[in-house]
Parts: structure tokens; sequence; C-alpha cells
């Protein structure tokens, strides 16, 4: 050890640039690489405290829709902590002298259900019985929609103008899956919206269902 320092130390005194770039170089690599490495390990940790924050479902399930009395109560099953019927409505985004974009059109009772929770980056979240609705943030980011604005979505034949209330984030939403077969698109080319259940099934006299989330 004493000759290997004596080495170094005679090397340093021969030399001091090159010894001291060398110290320099192994110092900056061990802490990028410690930099990187915490980093790295931060993302699972915040991944968990944001979906643990918006109760991220543990389970979906998706059906033909029927109305809400013909399904049966699933919060009688021991370990369910909360259950939530939704209406999720496929269908495109039309705007004005572009290209209609392909949307998701998610109906609740609730403002904020307590399932995958919205956590709202501007505005409010819509109110009972009416039209209005929260865009999921790619709307805003990608598509340039904002408060205020109206918004316009086509399902089958039918034509929805409402007023966005709110910008949020979704936790379905956040991140990429992991799973090829349930690929989130990227980047804009997905609108999502959410409204009220009771204001659309009005008409029909019954609650109309075809989604089920499981925490």
């Amino acid at each position: 050890m004493a000759k290997n320092f004596l080495v170094f130390f005679r090397g340093y005194i021969k030399t001091p640039s090159r010894t001291i770039g060398l110290i320099l170089s192994i110092a900056f690599g061990i802490g990028i690489w410690g930099a990187m490495d915490m980093a790295f390990k931060c993302i699972p940790y915040t991944l968990d405290k944001f979906y643990a924050k918006t109760d991220f479902s543990d389970l979906e399930i998706q059906f033909l829709a029927d109305d809400e009395n013909n399904i049966p109560d699933l919060t009688t099953i021991d370990g369910i902590k909360s259950v939530e019927h939704r209406l999720i409505l496929p269908g495109t985004v039309i705007k004005d002298g572009e290209k209609p974009l392909t949307s998701l059109l998610i109906l609740t009772k609730s403002s904020n259900v307590g399932v995958n929770k919205l956590l709202l980056k501007s505005g409010r979240l819509n109110g009972p019985g009416n039209n209005e609705f929260v865009i999921e943030r790619s709307l805003n980011e990608y598509q340039h929609y904002n408060i205020g604005d109206m918004i316009t979505f086509k399902v089958g034949e039918k034509v929805l103008n409402s007023k966005i209330t709110g910008i949020a984030i979704s936790p379905e939403f956040f991140s990429m899956s992991s799973n090829p077969d349930f690929a989130i698109p990227e980047k804009g080319t997905l609108g999502v919206a959410y409204g009220n259940l009771s204001a659309f099934n009005e008409a029909l006299g019954f609650t109309l269902v075809n989604d089920i989330i499981i925490s």
C-alpha cells in the first residue's frame, strides 16, 4: 500500500496536471453514475406515490353496456375496497380545419370517483347533472384545448358539444403500459375527457354502464 502511494506521489510530482485530470475524471464518473442510479431508483417510488394518491385501480372489467341495476354488488367480496361503475364511449374529437382525433369519453356518477381519481392541474371538476367536461392533460398539451373552450365529441351518430371546466392528470393515462397488448398511444394521439353519467342517462331513464374499476 505504501509502495503504491509512493508511485502515485512521484507521478503527481512529475505530471501534476495529468494526475489531477485523472482524479477529476474518476470523481465525475462516480458522481454521474451515483446520480443516475438515484434518479432511476426514484422513478418507481414516484409512480407508487402518485398511484396511491389517485387510488389507481387494481382491476378493470369491460362488458356490453347494461343497466346498472343488473350489475351484482362486488363490494361484498373480501379484499375489495372500492368499486366504481362507468360508461366509456369511444368516438372522435371534431375540430374545424383538423383531422378527427380518436377519443374516449368517460362518464362517471360523481365529478371525482373513489377509484382512478383525477389530479386536477387547473380549473375545476364538473358539477353534478351538467354537460361540462374535464379533459385529460394531453388534449391541452398537444391539441391546445384550454379551460372555457367548447369541445365537440362525436359518438356514433350523436354529437356532444360541451364546455371544458378543468384539465387533469389521470392515473390511467399517466405512463406507457408495460404490456404491448395494452399499449397506450403516445403524444396526443388519443383524446380523453370525463363527464357526468347522470346527465347523459337522463333521456334513457336508467343508468347505462359498460365498465367497472376495482381497488
